[in-house]
């Protein structure tokens, strides 16, 4: 064998050890990884079926790929390669043993490579552990599991399939071409009969997958995958012409195949054409023809029954009936509650209030909330870059603020602000790499570096030879996925991530909090609602996720009432997850609700009712006149009287717009959505947004700068809403201050009006909602209004609200005849 050859083989068989080595490297670094979490049997069950759905596509692509390569081999006979030796040029023959060597190594590389196009392990892993739903869809008779877990696997085999075809007959028809079996001449394509067979044996595979790809539509037809709904037309000629479509693929596979071993191009070429026309006429013509000519003429008649059905189906794959049936919130009763519960600023605007008056570094773009009987608190994150490493202690910095204190001018008081240091933060949004850390307590959910095989196999996975043969302190740990939200995804691959993360404090040490939720774009019959920049037929919330951002460690908390599939994961992986029991009371209070699901259902409600409501409300207020500015540092909560982080999703009329009720989402230890109704039927949506909108221009008259709209809320008070927008003078680098809240008060004959805050609103004497001013001699109507100013004045001086309190006792003294002096 010449030396060059053989320095190409060795150059081979090296590269080759290398890379086992480094995926080798890298399985066991990720099996490290896991079982230091505690999560060792979520990756075997991600290894075995990752090596079933990439080992079996990879087998099956190979062996396909080889049979084609070996059917161009046997047309060739010899291979001559040109050679050189000095100054004499020669040609040599490849052997018959090297060409078969060759085209092995070619296809399975090609099927290796085509095995990358498949579902993902977690589809595998629904469809084996996911049990019958004990409901079947009312067309096919298919239990809904077919359609959760069976379906996305079929039609991700049936890509695979299609994608290894169009490779490998690309391929094929490549190598034809470089030989003289497969060419151009005289005006025509001219084929050997070799190429002829194995052509048209391609082109009868090609048939069988498109009757298998019939066959799919039968069920995708029930998807609603442009969202028209499943129609009379779908179902009376539509299910049943695809199974005929079907029938007549497969047998014109088989003729294909016989005309062109045959040598009958004709024939096949017509029975292709055949095919061609009659999936026009089955999905088109006849269709349209069947109604042109059905008694009944108007389509929505018909088609009500199917869209009845749909609407049962949507209610279910929602649970909108939760929304209704569900236990009441405790709602406000008088003014006096709302004083220290509902926010004047928004998240965003305080935020950047704090950042520009007291941050040091980068303010992150991430809020929390703390809600308790007593009031709410706002908490703020800030990254000093300064120091030497983010994850030193110091490095970032948690402050407190409280959104309902508003001081002079406008201006937040900061000299009551709570700034405080942080341990050492981690894991957190956006980190990159890993970090080596000393952890003699083993505190930090995160691999060892001990032993002389664990640096090595680390050293390997992530290409540093100094983890292997440097100097590494005692107790050594490597933690790597530093970023919270490929860490929560790494640990609950089946779930899918909130749009934004929350961050709580349990003594010293941070904490993020993301809702995860069960997402389905196969649930039958259901309606496409959507979330965020995708779309589903089926979302539910399945459980949140509280991640130390100083160990680590990942806590998976189920949801109370979780669904099937979820209860699906929680039973296959028991040692994942963890009741509320288990969560300090410091993290339960800053639990916010779970917005994306408490969206979709307020959606469905608005489209569909419930099956005890069956009527469509009309539509969802999601944002209304909010600035970007503002937004950008996600919702704003209020307090229940019980303590409990919730916002309101306002649901009302499509045509007239009056509010039919909202959704109150409620965070805390049963994260959950409840419709609340409002019992007054002349409160209007419309009405009150031009109404507030209409004060911008007095809340600009009275500050510097652009005026910029916070978000419009909802609050329930006493069957009613009472609504409000604040607005804020935000100058270019001055801290923004709170230019005034609009309030309107939805029992009110009466407008809105402009307060500094929206304490000083409900507590105001001209404020409508408040009991009228009463004359001397109605002694029960002064009783009863000195009592509300009362409880108001008492409440803020227990929480050590100064300005409330004041406010609260001058309107006391102006009740009284002493107005302050």
């Amino acid at each position: 064998m010449p030396r060059r050859r053989l320095g190409f083989i060795l150059l081979g068989v090296v590269a080759v050890a290398l890379i086992i080595g480094r995926l080798a490297a890298a399985v066991i670094a990720d099996f490290y990884w896991y079982d230091a979490v505690g999560a060792a049997a979520l990756w075997r069950e991600k290894a075995v079926d990752t090596a079933v759905l990439r080992g079996g596509f990879a087998v099956l692509g190979s062996l396909f790929l080889l049979a084609n390569l070996y059917a161009v081999r046997a047309s060739i006979l010899s291979l001559l390669l040109p050679r050189r030796v000095a100054n004499v040029a020669f040609s040599e023959e490849v052997s018959p043993r090297t060409m078969l060597l060759a085209i092995t190594l070619a296809s399975i590389v090609g099927g290796s490579l085509l095995s990358f196009v498949h579902a993902g392990w977690t589809d595998l892993a629904l469809a084996r552990h996911l049990g019958p739903f004990g409901k079947v869809d009312d067309y096919l008779s298919r239990d809904l599991r077919f359609y959760v877990a069976w379906l996305p696997l079929e039609r991700a085999s049936h890509r695979w399939a299609v994608a290894t075809l169009v490779t490998t007959t690309a391929l094929v028809l490549g190598l034809y071409a470089l030989t003289s079996s497969l060419g151009w001449r005289d005006g025509r394509l001219r084929l050997t009969r070799h190429v002829r067979r194995h052509v048209f044996v391609l082109g009868a595979v090609l048939l069988l997958l498109l009757a298998w790809g019939f066959r799919l539509e039968r069920y995708e037809l029930l998807l609603d995958a442009a969202n028209d709904g499943f129609t009379m037309l779908d179902h009376v000629p539509g299910l049943a012409l695809r199974i005929v479509l079907s029938v007549f693929a497969v047998a014109a596979a088989l003729l294909v195949f016989w005309a062109g071993w045959t040598g009958q191009t004709r024939v096949a070429f017509g029975i292709v054409t055949a095919l061609i026309v009659m999936t026009i006429l089955f999905r088109q013509v006849i269709p349209a023809a069947y109604g042109w000519m059905h008694p009944i003429a108007n389509a929505d008649v018909r088609d009500r029954p199917y869209r009845e059905t749909r609407n049962g189906y949507t209610q279910q794959a929602f649970a909108v009936d939760s929304l209704v049936l569900a236990n009441p919130v405790p709602q406000f009763r008088q003014e006096s509650d709302l004083a220290a519960r509902v926010p004047s600023w928004d998240a965003g605007a305080l935020a950047v209030a704090i950042g520009r008056a007291r941050a040091r570094g980068e303010l992150q773009e991430v809020t929390g909330w703390e809600g308790s009987d007593s009031g709410l608190r706002l908490l703020t994150l800030e990254r000093r870059t300064g120091a030497d490493s983010s994850a030193l202690p110091g490095s970032w910095w948690l402050t407190r603020s409280d959104p309902t204190r508003v001081g002079n001018d406008g201006r937040y008081p900061f000299a009551e602000l709570d700034v405080r240091p942080l341990l050492s933060v981690l894991v957190h949004e956006g980190a990159e790499g890993y970090l080596i850390l000393t952890d003699s307590a083993a505190t930090v959910a995160t691999p060892r570096l001990e032993t002389g095989w664990q640096r090595l196999v680390q050293a390997w996975a992530h290409q540093n030879v100094r983890l292997a043969f440097g100097d590494l302190p005692p107790f050594a740990r490597i933690i790597s996925r530093r970023d919270v939200r490929e860490r929560i995804h790494t640990l609950a691959p089946f779930f899918r991530s909130g749009e934004r993360l929350s961050i709580a404090t349990h003594g010293d040490t941070l904490f993020w909090i993301d809702h995860l939720y069960i997402a389905s774009s196969t649930y039958p019959l259901s309606r496409r609602l959507p979330v965020r920049e995708e779309s589903w037929t089926y979302y539910r919330h399945a459980a949140t996720a509280l991640v130390n951002a100083r160990t680590g460690n990942v806590r998976l908390v189920r949801a109370p009432g979780a669904d099937r599939i979820a209860r699906t994961w929680f039973d296959r992986f028991p040692s994942l997850f963890s009741d509320w029991s288990d969560v300090p009371a410091e993290l339960v209070a800053a639990i916010p609700p779970p917005l994306e699901s408490a969206r979709v259902q307020a959606l469905a409600l608005a489209e569909v009712g419930a099956r005890t409501a069956p009527r469509p409300v009309g539509q969802v207020v999601l944002t209304t006149g909010i600035d970007s500015l503002v937004e950008r540092f996600g919702p704003t909560y209020f307090v229940a009287r019980d303590g409990v982080l919730q916002t309101t999703i306002p649901v009302i009329g499509r045509r007239d717009a009056r509010v039919a009720g909202v959704v109150v989402a409620r965070g805390g230890r049963d994260p959950r959505a409840v419709f609340e109704p409002v019992g007054d039927a002349f409160l209007r949506w419309d009405t009150s947004v031009d109404a507030l909108r209409g004060l911008s221009s007095e809340a600009s008259a009275s500050g510097e700068g652009r005026v910029v709209a916070g978000a419009m809320r909802a609050v329930p008070l006493n069957g009613s809403l009472v609504i409000l927008q604040s607005y804020y003078a935000w100058p270019q680098t001055d801290p923004p201050r709170l230019a005034g809240v609009a309030v309107r008060d939805g029992r009110a004959a009466g407008g809105a009006r402009l307060a500094s805050s929206f304490a000083a609103a409900v507590l105001a004497p001209d404020e409508p909602g408040l009991p009228a001013a009463a004359a001397d001699d109605d002694a029960p109507a002064l009783r009863a209004r000195a009592g509300v100013l009362y409880d108001s004045a008492h409440a803020a001086l227990r929480r050590g609200d100064w300005v409330s309190f004041g406010t609260s006792y001058d309107a006391l003294g102006r009740l009284l005849g002493r107005p302050p002096r």
